[in-house]
């Protein structure tokens, strides 16, 4: 209520703009211009978002549709609450067409796997089996990833896949799979990027079966998230700088402030007595 009158230009729902009582439905309006700047790569008119900017948004369809709830015009045509519309992202997600990831599991992998329990049979179909399940199969999970120098750093729940580009087939090529420690992997995770994808596993003869159907759509698919984690750890790194500049700046000043402390002290104090006398 103390902000009511208080909205941003492009973002305040119709009725904040009349004046009229605002709700929980103007925050999710004033969500989806957050959305559509995202999407459009720039700020939403003063005069407001209509059907034709949302439509003209080169994004799949289940998310204009999202999209055009949150910014109706009339509030009893949007989402109702938060929480809907949180469960209709979540589906909308579930069921996006995911591009498609091929690894390739070596015979190192495969014996990483067997020496740490995770498969009873030393076989590679055994492997393939296991990783797809690990990586969450017909409903892929969402995975952590990194870049390690030049090869990518796969974080499951419990692994930690090391893989390395293939520029003849466009895959990634499994070199070795850890069990590490779990705190070691969940601060791993917080300093990795999470990514869904359609993940294909596959041993040396899949490679050469799939050799012919391979497109390049699998090499954009792998050059698209070679830069997004290239982004990713130049912005790790940054953040990580300054982390260190402002720790060192802090140190300083309470360095100033110890010495500065240490010479008043040094400095001679007059001592004052007040005798009482009596009436």
């Amino acid at each position: 209520m103390t902000v009511s009158s208080f909205w941003s230009i492009g973002y305040a729902s119709p009725e904040q703009r009349q004046n009229l009582p605002a709700d929980e439905r103007s925050d999710i309006y004033s969500l989806g211009c957050v959305f559509y700047h995202l999407l459009a790569r720039s700020a939403p008119l003063s005069s407001g978002i209509t059907e034709q900017h949302v439509k003209a948004l080169q994004v799949p369809t289940p998310i204009k549709r999202i999209l055009l709830k949150m910014l109706a015009p009339d509030p009893t045509a949007r989402f109702q609450q938060a929480v809907q519309l949180r469960r209709q992202i979540d589906l909308t997600q579930k069921f996006e067409l995911l591009p498609e990831v091929f690894l390739q599991v070596t015979e190192r992998a495969r014996r990483d796997l067997f020496d740490q329990g995770h498969i009873e049979q030393s076989s590679t179909e055994a492997a393939c089996r296991f990783l797809l399940e690990e990586l969450g199969g017909d409903d892929p999970k969402e995975v952590h990833i990194s870049l390690e120098r030049n090869d990518i750093r796969l974080l499951t729940d419990t692994l930690r896949l090391l893989c390395t580009r293939d520029p003849a087939s466009s895959i990634l090529i499994i070199k070795a799979i850890h069990v590490p420690y779990q705190p070691q992997l969940e601060q791993q995770k917080n300093q990795a990027t999470p990514q869904r994808f359609l993940w294909q596993v596959i041993d040396q003869r899949g490679v050469s079966q799939i050799a012919s159907q391979l497109s390049a759509g699998l090499g954009a698919t792998l050059d698209t998230l070679y830069k997004q984690l290239a982004t990713h750890q130049v912005a790790a790194q940054t953040e990580k700088k300054r982390r260190v500049e402002r720790r060192d700046l802090t140190k300083t000043w309470e360095a100033v402030l110890n010495h500065q402390y240490q010479v008043l002290n040094a400095v001679p104090r007059l001592a004052l007595s007040i005798c009482h006398q009596g009436w």
